[in-house]
């Protein structure tokens, strides 16, 4: 039983460090854009320039309209990457291939999976 508790704590917790680091490309400053993998001061800079001359990023692809980001570098970093508009209430990624949003769909349901396991491994454990 006590192998069970911790491999639903390591899900639970490798799912979790996924939903959280995720940069919201519409309201990040340059030191939040910078803490991405392969974004220096430079390239930071230049994303929020071409937001505040285009306005919010309507979907992740856009990036690549960002002098110095790429097909490659824009791969690198689509799974850290959300775009969330102020009118939104949920983070939505509105490209045409969004892979991402349908795996926080996914993970969102294991997520409540997970719970609901873990909620029944402690009820067997304490003999309830």
């Amino acid at each position: 039983m006590n192998k069970i508790c911790k491999i639903l704590l390591s899900l639970i917790v490798g799912l979790s460090t996924g939903v959280f680091a995720a940069v919201n490309i519409n309201t990040a400053n340059v030191e939040e854009l910078q803490q991405l993998k392969g974004i220096g001061a430079k390239k930071a800079a230049e994303i929020v320039a071409y937001r505040e001359a285009h306005g919010e990023f309507k979907n992740i692809d856009e990036l690549t309209n960002v002098k110095g980001i790429g097909k490659a570098t824009l791969e690198k970093l689509r799974e850290e990457l959300v775009v969330k508009n102020e009118n939104e209430a949920e983070v939505k990624d509105k490209s045409p291939d969004n892979k991402q949003a349908q795996s926080d769909v996914n993970a969102n349901e294991v997520s409540k999976d997970v719970k609901e396991i873990s909620k029944d491994a402690i009820e067997v454990k304490e003999g309830k």
